[in-house]
């Protein structure tokens, strides 16, 4: 038994699915296999549904099989009339769609840096940061400095 998780992004100027597999291993862990990124033409619903199902197929895997999907909220994906998930819960009707928890952290994110009281926190952070490199790169002690020190140091306690 498996997941499916997938998204469809622009790479380059191509539309494509990246399309995972999330299931248990024998030891008893969770384990997400990267499957592809497949080129798409069209981003239906239906489209995407019959390619993800197909790609699984052409990998060996029974659809039959699959217990959940996890993918982002467009209507495309995530609609039970005419998206992704309707296209494998007709074959599937045990195959649970939970919307992404990856997506959702990061429209909180890309909402939280949106604010002023975090964008103005984040620049001081990184300016700190900044401002420790430039001490490390600075205090870098010299070769023949240390070799001076380091004899002053024994002569004066030894």
């Amino acid at each position: 038994m498996f997941a499916i998780l997938a998204d469809e992004a622009i790479s380059g100027h191509r539309e494509v699915l990246s399309l995972v597999v999330r299931y248990v291993s024998k030891d008893n862990t969770i384990k997400e296999q990267f499957i592809q990124f497949h080129p798409v033409g069209k981003c239906t619903g239906q489209i995407l549904g019959q390619q993800i199902v197909d790609r699984l197929s052409q990998l060996g895997l029974d659809i039959k099989k699959c217990r959940g999907q996890g993918y982002d909220g467009a209507a495309a994906m995530s609609s039970d009339r005419c998206g992704v998930q309707s296209v494998i819960r007709e074959i599937v009707p045990s195959a649970v769609y939970v919307h992404c928890a990856s997506h959702c952290l990061n429209l909180v994110i890309v909402h939280s840096c949106q604010l002023t009281s975090v964008k103005s926190t984040i620049d001081k952070i990184s300016k700190v940061g900044n401002i420790q490199c430039r001490i490390q790169i600075l205090c870098k002690p010299c070769p023949h400095i240390v070799k001076r020190f380091n004899r002053c140091y024994t002569y004066r306690f030894y």
